[in-house]
């Protein structure tokens, strides 16, 4: 079973892709967030496997989420799977970082 957290400030967005991996018999959604700062706080709460994080967000956005979990020892090698609608190449490139 692979444990996912879906972050997303969109609550249409979250619920729709909540619904799609709920389809997969094999992934458990065990935590939602609108932001990083509040997905910071669910990573202490739950445990995941998969981060599935939007990049435009309130608060606390993608990019700056993704480095404070990779700075954390505790979450350091958790996978992230950025979702964005921007397509410039320095979007990417950041997101590879």
């Amino acid at each position: 079973m692979i444990r996912v957290v879906v972050i997303e400030d969109q609550a249409l967005v979250r619920n729709a892709i909540v619904a799609l991996l709920n389809l997969d018999p094999f992934i458990e959604v065990v935590g939602e967030a609108s932001d990083g700062q509040s997905a910071l706080t669910l990573l202490t709460e739950v445990r995941a496997d998969l981060l599935l994080s939007d990049i435009e967000m309130p608060n606390m956005n993608g990019f700056d989420f993704a480095e404070r979990v990779k700075s954390d020892e505790r979450w350091k090698k958790m996978p992230i799977i950025a979702l964005s609608s921007h397509t410039a190449p320095k979007d990417f490139e950041r997101g590879r970082e």
